[in-house]
């Protein structure tokens, strides 16, 4: 098991750190410089990937294994991650699964669609956002995942 950010998670990346720590479990993150991203001390292994249209989901899937975390707001992202029978988590505390990922790419697809002028109104369909539960998340799917690495 091991866990993967996606850059665009970075408000986590130090809860998620401290928690992978605690656990001793790999923790990975994923971003380009053209985002912003720095490469800093640290528990996480750093991947800067070259810019691209979703360069950094691709670097993500391809690295990820069954069993591993993925931590990303993009749906399309967990979705994919799914497929390779990863747990997907969002930054702001929810699960992504098989009941509630059709949902959030619905969503998704309709705030596509409104950025184009081509709907009236965007939707919010990312799973239940509440960064106080992150940690919570986090911590039940490493259990799940892994019963005898959580204390």
């Amino acid at each position: 098991m091991k866990i993967l950010l996606d850059g665009d998670s970075c408000d986590v990346l130090k809860r998620t750190e401290a928690i992978a720590k605690a656990n001793r479990i790999p923790c990975h993150w994923y971003g380009t410089l053209t985002r912003g991203a720095r490469p800093r001390e640290g528990y996480s292994v750093w991947h800067l990937v070259d810019p691209g249209p979703d360069a950094v989901d691709f670097a993500i899937v391809n690295a990820c294994s069954p069993g591993d975390i993925v931590v990303t707001k993009d749906g399309g992202l967990a979705a994919m991650a799914m497929t390779r029978r990863a747990w997907v988590i969002h930054p702001h505390g929810g699960e992504y699964t098989e009941h509630n990922i059709g949902q959030t790419l619905a969503a998704r697809y309709i705030r596509q669609r409104h950025r184009k002028g081509r709907t009236p109104k965007a939707v919010n369909g990312s799973p239940a956002c509440n960064r106080a539960r992150y940690e919570d998340v986090l911590l039940e799917v490493i259990r799940r995942g892994c019963p005898l690495k959580q204390k």
